[in-house]
Formats: C-alpha cells, structure tokens, sequence
C-alpha cells in the first residue's frame, strides 16, 4: 500500500497471504475472456506451473491464452532455476507463442540485498532522563 500497490484482502485472514495464486489466475484468465482487437501479449512474472492442488494454476492461464483464436502470445518472466518444467514443456511445444525470458541476469537489480535502517523505536516518556557522557 506504501508503493501505491492495489491491496486486496480476502476476509478472515487478518492480512495473511491467502490464495494469491487463485486470484492472479482469475484475473488473468478474465483478461483472456476480453475481445481485444490489436495483438496482445500476456506477460507472467511466474516460473509456478505447479498444479496448485487441482485448483486453477499458471499453466492453465498459458493454455487458455494458446486456445484463443488467434492465439495470444505468452511471455513468461522467470528465475532459470525456479521455473517450472510445465512451463518449459509450453514453451518447446508452442515456441511461436509462448517465450521464456530468464531474470538470472538481472538478479542483483531485482532482488533486494539492501540493509534496512530502520528508525529508533519511540522514546518511553516514563522513564527518566539519564544525563549524556
């Protein structure tokens, strides 16, 4: 929210990360149900194509996008070693459409490695004053 991020909450989780995958899925798969007339592209940042326990998952969002007609290109932006071989698969059968683009090189402008400084925790008014050396 502090980045200016649209947050969404799911009731009754007191702000845990709760079905995240579900709801990019669905807002993803809704983008697709959407009549565009230009080409477009769908870009994943996502090496999950995991079957997300029978639930919807990425590789099923990758594979609506190829049924469209025309289909809709796919580009998936992923770590080399965090993606998934599903997602691989897509790519080498559908090359035309589907494109990995591996983050590795960028790792270090992507990744935070900063030490925060955070600030000093408030003062306790009730203590006493203690005289500086």
């Amino acid at each position: 929210r502090e980045q200016s991020y649209d947050v969404q909450l799911l009731p009754g989780h007191e702000g845990r990360e709760v079905a995240v995958d579900d709801v990019m899925h669905a807002q993803a798969l809704n983008e697709l149900h959407k009549d565009y007339r230009a080409p477009v592209v769908l870009q994943l940042v996502t090496g999950d194509g995991n079957s997300n326990h029978g639930r919807t998952n990425f590789r099923d969002v990758v594979v609506a996008a190829l049924r469209k007609s025309p289909p809709v290109s796919v580009e998936i932006y992923a770590f080399k070693r965090s993606c998934s071989r599903h997602l691989r698969v897509l790519e080498e059968q559908y090359s035309q459409h589907v494109r990995i683009i591996e983050l590795d090189a960028y790792r270090e402008a992507l990744t935070y490695n900063q030490v925060r400084h955070l600030p000093p925790p408030p003062r306790d008014e009730s203590a006493p004053d203690t005289p500086s050396a």
